[in-house]
């Protein structure tokens, strides 16, 4: 059973065969494991909803104790910072809603948005919290060659409407905030197609800087250090979020981790990034759980078939796709949740141990297809 990892600026991709014997090392390391909670956000045909789970160092099962999270409309945008969800809902009846969740707490608080404008009026592009502050990057069409573009500065504790509205030049693409900032990455669309980057105070909900990306920026991601990082297919950019210095990280050319194509993206406290990716030759499934090393520029595959029998992928567990990979820092097991073969409602989470060897430990099956998971 082994792993593929890919040094990404190194010309070959070696792939580690070696398993570690019992004999290396004096063991000293080793994590005896902790119990933990997971909470399971799930799509279904009724929307997304949650499922407790209790997690041992040998086993998972089903929690006798439910979130407080109620079943909703699947959002169309959301955001996650740490246990702290955030999902922008569009209504036919042209309402929006903001929700944010936390799932460390249970508590939640909603906002009814754009009741000036109409939600049917506009386009929302992405969105972001701090504390008890929404945002919501927009547009809106004045006519047919001109849009205007905004980011919603929303209090989620006001009893009335109460906002800002911060005009952008460009069309907003991602957010991302961290020190006491607004990260906004947007697209001329209009002249350059070029990236740019819009630094927002949020104490003032004034615009700092705008900084020229280049072209193809993707995404923004915010690390365990609370810097940011500009997401590219050939490379990704770390910024200093307080100083704006910059580093670039260029991936070979065959060996990009691919994680700008990515839904989920969980860190563990050591800044690795645990994500859904593209499998391209290394298996037959179109997309598999990978771990990227940012302090090494390293990613590590975990294709199905080497550690899972075909029995076990085609007849025990059924396994479709990848649909979300997360980790359980007690424990230091890989999260994989997947989709049934055949079902749309039916789906999965596989407990694996990492290292050169990977190693199943358990898995259980769930109602709905997993969408991302928090552990507590």
């Amino acid at each position: 059973m082994k792993t593929y990892k890919i040094l990404c600026l190194l010309v070959v991709c070696a792939i580690i065969t070696s398993c570690k014997k019992s004999d290396d090392g004096d063991g000293e390391n080793v994590n005896p494991g902790a119990d933990a909670d997971y909470t399971l956000l799930v799509k279904s045909a009724n929307g997304l909803d949650a499922v407790t789970l209790d997690a041992t160092p040998e086993t998972v099962t089903l929690s006798s104790t439910d979130s407080e999270f109620n079943e909703t409309t699947m959002p169309s945008l959301s955001f996650k910072d740490g246990a702290v969800f955030s999902f922008y809902q569009q209504m036919e009846s042209c309402n929006a809603t903001f929700l944010k969740f936390d799932f460390n707490e249970d508590t939640s608080k909603t906002k009814e948005l754009f009741t000036d404008l109409g939600a049917c009026n506009l386009t929302a592009h992405a969105i972001a919290h701090s504390g008890n502050t929404a945002y919501v990057a927009y547009g809106v069409e004045e006519n047919v060659s001109t849009t205007d573009y905004f980011v919603r500065a929303v209090d989620l504790n006001a009893a009335a409407a109460d906002f800002t509205d911060i005009p952008l030049s460009k069309k907003p693409v991602h957010l991302a905030f961290t020190n006491n900032r607004l990260f906004v990455l947007t697209l001329d669309d209009q002249v350059t197609d070029e990236n740019f980057l819009t630094v927002i105070d949020s104490q003032t909900n004034s615009i700092l800087i705008e900084m020229n990306l280049g072209y193809d920026a993707q995404k923004l991601l915010r690390n365990v250090d609370d810097n940011i990082i500009i997401a590219y297919d050939e490379l990704h950019t770390l910024m200093n979020s307080e100083t704006l210095n910059a580093q670039y990280i260029q991936y070979q050319s065959g060996k990009e981790p691919q994680f700008v194509t990515s839904n989920v993206n969980n860190f563990d406290t050591q800044g690795k990034m645990y994500y859904e990716k593209p499998s391209g030759q290394f298996s037959v499934y179109p997309i598999i759980p990978a771990v990227y090393d940012f302090a090494n520029n390293l990613t590590t595959l975990y294709p199905f078939e080497n550690f899972l029998t075909q029995a076990q992928r085609d007849l025990e567990y059924k396994i479709e796709n990848t649909t979300m990979v997360g980790y359980d820092d007690k424990n230091e097991y890989l999260l994989i949740g997947y989709k049934k073969t055949g079902n749309d409602d039916k789906g999965g989470i596989l407990r694996v141990r990492t290292g050169d060897a990977a190693e199943v430990i358990d898995n259980i099956d769930v109602d709905g297809i997993p969408f991302n998971i928090i552990v507590n």
